[in-house]
């Protein structure tokens, strides 16, 4: 039987001693790996922001948007009126990233974030409703 020095703890083991003392560190990163998978769930957050929204604050030119969510990241497409310049209404495309169940986190200059409550998303100082 050949033996090897193990300078750890000064002791001389097998090298079937040394292979099994890999194999239950690697169990063991296995388990913790799969807990850690565990703990932090696999449900996406915010998926309720995902359809068509319309504003109800401004009713003679609403602002609506579209979001839809694609590995991560949701994306708004927001047609805003302008009365200023040559077209009416203009569209925006803006992304975010969920912080929870109601609330996203637009990824711009601002950081500005998107709230949603009973069903009204509250943005840019105005109140939107999903439209079915």
């Amino acid at each position: 039987m050949k033996y090897l020095f193990n300078g750890v703890s000064g002791l001389a083991t097998t090298k079937r001693g040394l292979t099994m003392q890999y194999r239950k560190a690697g169990m063991a990163r296995m388990v913790l790996l799969a807990l850690a998978l565990l703990l932090t769930g696999c449900k996406d957050k915010g998926k309720a922001f995902v359809g068509h929204w319309v504003e109800i604050t401004n009713n003679e030119h609403p602002t609506d948007m579209k979001i839809t969510y694609d590995n991560g990241v949701f994306h708004i497409d927001k047609n805003e009126y302008y009365a200023l310049g040559l077209a009416d209404y203009k569209l925006k495309k803006l992304e975010a990233t969920a912080k929870s169940d109601n609330v996203l986190t637009v990824m711009d200059r601002f950081g500005k974030t998107m709230r949603l409550n009973d069903g009204v998303i509250s943005f840019d100082n105005a109140e939107f409703k999903k439209q079915d």
